[in-house]
């Protein structure tokens, strides 16, 4: 997919109707963090030049933080490695007495085939996120902004929860339907990683019936811009209206 058709198409900013979103802008997607992003770190002074562009009442951020135990994690189960891809037809043959699942995991057999039967698989992620830890907060530059509104995903532990806009199964965060009671329009997003909750954010945004732009400077993919997710995502974007502009493209 031609990805230059997304650039240099300026967006006027009404203070009124439109929000900044920034995404899991946090210590763990962070160089050095459990599910370090390449180059995370760089979208930080990028993002929070674009928050100024904004008034107070229209910030809004997301971000995630699991327990252990969490359905998405590697150390869930045993004997299964980081990366790999549960799937429901593994675990229908998976009883009580005969499973993978660790003794300190947070879900049931049971929601483990009923997730998976709506899903159809699962990548076993490293442990990320926890709450409690410094790597499940904001980037301390991110934090330090004054924020209207704050949505934390991914305390379920039965479901995994890449956007911020719906969990895995379908559940609301209510990050939209806040953003509808505000008379939001359109929203201007960055955050992490491209490919997955950024992502998935943007399109289910959209979903919701909002006009969504990706800031390319305020954005970085796992394993960097090339691959084939990554191009999935541009051709999801293409499908859903969703734009990638550039940080000049934006007038205040």
């Amino acid at each position: 997919m031609d990805q230059e058709r997304y650039k240099g198409r300026q967006v006027v900013i009404n203070p009124r109707l439109d929000a900044v979103l920034g995404i899991d802008i946090m210590g763990t997607f962070m160089p050095g963090g459990g599910l370090p992003v390449e180059d995370g770190d760089k979208i930080v002074e990028p993002m929070v030049g674009l928050y100024d562009r904004f008034p107070v009442n229209r910030r809004y951020c997301v971000y995630e933080q699991h327990r252990q135990g969490n359905i998405s994690f590697a150390n869930s189960y045993v004997g299964l490695s980081q990366y790999y891809q549960l799937t429901f037809e593994e675990v229908l043959r998976w009883t009580e007495s005969d499973n993978k699942i660790a003794e300190h995991a947070r879900f049931t057999l049971n929601q483990l085939k009923f997730y998976l039967r709506v899903v159809g698989h699962q990548t076993l992620w490293p442990c990320h996120s926890v709450e409690s830890t410094k790597e499940g907060l904001l980037h301390p530059s991110i934090a330090a902004i004054e924020m209207f509104r704050t949505v934390i995903k991914g305390q379920d532990p039965t479901r995994d929860s890449y956007s911020g806009v719906r969990d895995a199964l379908g559940k609301s965060t209510g990050l939209a339907e806040d953003m509808r009671q505000d008379g939001i329009r359109r929203v201007v997003c960055g955050g992490l990683a491209f490919q997955y909750c950024f992502g998935w954010t943007l399109l289910h945004l959209a979903d919701e019936g909002f006009e969504v732009y990706a800031v390319k400077e305020c954005t970085r993919a796992v394993g960097g811009k090339s691959g084939q997710e990554v191009n999935d995502m541009y051709d999801y974007f293409a499908a859903m209206g969703v734009r990638e502009i550039n940080l000049c493209d934006i007038i205040a």
